[in-house]
């Protein structure tokens, strides 16, 4: 469920879905392949060991072709259309970087360094959270600043609170406050449609309707990813 083939490209969207590599879902897949082939070994079924190893096999081709990609960068690049046209090269979209965060072999240091483009380029000038893209476009139907044109998403600052957490608690911890219905309340008070129920994505402070949704649900996210955040953190407070 990746998105990023409805961004403007030259090419046609057939051509892009045949062609294109999300960088993403690489770095989601070497994060859960991981998590899943290490609950596996601890199996006594032969089959599942099995199972696990060629995880961990997949995973480390993945890993390796994921961090040649990064190379030196602050942060990685959104996708590739095709084998020779990026996303991403320096316009920072949020959907990889938590997942990034969460890779056990990123570096600290190279996960701080990662935390400072996100807090410059998609963080310090928003209410809620982090922006899902630093420089949206002109797109039809989509205003630079809404859902997948720059808008605020639940579910990516959710993710990057996990990734944030694995070095700096306390701001895990101030980036979840932020993703509250509590913060939405005092930053919104005349919005009654976020304090008590809210899409999957909120308008970003690059437009006038920041904190308003495109349209007005009873979305699970907004409820469920602060107390999926909440509870992994206290999870890892414990440990």
């Amino acid at each position: 469920n990746d998105l990023f083939y409805a961004w403007e490209t030259k090419g046609s969207y057939n051509s892009t879905f045949e062609t294109a590599e999300s960088c993403m879902n690489t770095a989601m897949a070497i994060v859960f392949l991981g998590d899943l082939a290490s609950q596996l070994k601890r199996s006594n079924d032969p089959e599942a060991h099995e199972l696990a190893a060629a995880m961990f096999e997949f995973r480390e081709q993945l890993l390796k072709a994921w961090m040649k990609d990064l190379g030196d960068r602050s942060f990685p690049r959104r996708a590739w259309t095709d084998s020779s046209t990026s996303l991403g090269e320096d316009n920072l979209w949020l959907e990889p970087q938590g997942f990034a965060l969460l890779i056990p072999e990123m570096s600290n240091d190279r996960k701080r360094a990662l935390l400072t483009e996100v807090q410059r380029r998609v963080l310090n000038s928003e209410k809620m959270g982090a922006r899902q893209i630093e420089k949206p476009i002109v797109h039809p139907g989509t205003p630079e600043g809404s859902r997948e044109n720059g808008g605020f998403w639940y579910a990516l600052h959710g993710t990057l609170i996990l990734g944030t957490a694995t070095i700096d608690q306390d701001l895990a911890e101030s980036l979840l406050k932020r993703m509250t219905f509590a913060n939405y309340a005092r930053n919104f008070p005349d919005y009654w449609t976020g304090q008590w129920s809210a899409s999957d994505s909120l308008d970003s402070s690059l437009l006038p309707s920041e904190g308003l949704a495109a349209n007005i649900t009873y979305c699970a996210h907004a409820h469920a990813w602060p107390l999926y955040c909440y509870l992994r953190l206290r999870e890892k407070t414990s440990s």
